[in-house]
């Protein structure tokens, strides 16, 4: 069953999800099988509060997260490292210097990335050298099995592409609650 709740900010969005799960949970479903998924910290904790602890909420980051360990693991592969801000600006700085451009900027590149990344700007619309840069950076994270924020959800959800992945999930998880869903449509990655 699919249900749909649009509503703005403060209309009861996440009580009305979280009253869905306590109904379940009441009906006797096992709270392992239900999956909370939202976008922030304090949202999940939120969730985890309003049904007693019965179920972990969850941020699509940590969810991500847990796919990517599940599927290195799978594969007898080591999990990547997430890297914070400070070191992911010190790697852009490195693909700066390595493609040899000192005339492009640490945010010139962060910005190129993000546009490229999470709003699907083409590359051709950006300036070669950023891409290059861009890319570089990009390099240097696989190289060195390294994720950043945005990679997290890029390798999660080419993990769940995965069918192996996908049916662990899938026999896992009898209900997935998705908090603030309208704003994570257009990948459609859990349909």
């Amino acid at each position: 069953m699919t249900r749909l709740t649009l509503a703005g900010p403060g209309a009861g969005k996440t009580q009305d999800l979280t009253d869905q799960i306590n109904t379940r949970l009441k009906g006797g479903m096992n709270p392992y099988s239900i999956l909370a998924i939202t976008f922030s910290r304090r949202a999940a904790g939120v969730i985890t509060e309003r049904t007693r602890s019965s179920v972990e909420g969850h941020t699509f980051h940590g969810f991500a997260n847990w796919l990517i360990r599940l599927g290195c693991s799978i594969q007898g592969k080591e999990p990547p490292e997430i890297i914070v801000d400070k070191d992911v600006d010190a790697l852009i700085k490195t693909a700066i210097t390595d493609v040899d451009n000192g005339f492009l900027e640490l945010e010139e590149v962060k910005h190129a990335l993000a546009r490229m990344r999470v709003m699907n700007v083409p590359r051709e619309a950006l300036r070669p050298q950023v891409v290059e840069a861009a890319d570089r950076y990009l390099k240097l994270l696989q190289e060195r099995n390294l994720v950043d924020f945005t990679r997290i959800l890029e390798l999660g959800a080419r993990e769940l592409c995965s069918p192996r992945i996908r049916e662990q999930v899938r026999n896992l998880y009898k209900a997935v609650y998705i908090d603030e869903g309208q704003d994570s449509a257009p990948r459609g990655v859990l349909s």
